[in-house]
């Protein structure tokens, strides 16, 4: 009897660790330090920088921002994703297909669910750019924008 019940906690053991293999969350994170031909005269210029974390969710993708080095707490700064486009002036879509809004005052963090993609086809086949504004001058001309890096599928 002794040895049935070792063998019933052993094959739970088991069957409970080959389940777990299974669940395993995707994570991706990018880092996206100030842009480099920026040249506006902010207060942050040099110090913001920004993090993005994608989150596989099922058939879903999370996408996380975190905002870093701001010093201006009256500022509202808008951040979008935009699809790479080469025929378009400044190699993106004028159209952000994803946006995170205002960040403002102190709330520099953001999390939304997408569920027009996954997080498998974010990774391995969309490419964009993740956009920070000046907020004292929004336009698209790479030069204005304090953070502007790729992401998704990176080469």
């Amino acid at each position: 009897m002794k040895t049935l019940s070792y063998i019933l906690l052993i094959t739970t053991l088991l069957l409970s660790v080959g389940c777990n293999r299974h669940d395993k969350t995707k994570v991706s994170t990018y880092y996206y330090p100030a842009n480099r031909f920026y040249t506006g005269s902010h207060p942050s210029t040099y110090y913001i920088s920004a993090n993005l974390t994608a989150t596989g969710k099922g058939n879903a993708l999370q996408l996380k921002v975190s905002l870093n080095g701001i010093y201006s707490s009256s500022d509202s700064f808008s951040v979008h994703i935009h699809k790479k486009d080469i025929t378009q002036p400044f190699g993106y879509s004028g159209n952000p297909v994803i946006d995170f809004g205002y960040f403002r005052q102190g709330n520099y963090t953001r999390s939304i669910d997408i569920t027009s993609f996954d997080y498998d086809y974010f990774i391995n086949n969309f490419q964009g750019f993740l956009v920070v504004h000046d907020p004292t001058n929004i336009q698209n001309d790479t030069t204005t924008l304090l953070i502007y890096g790729k992401t998704g599928k990176v080469n």
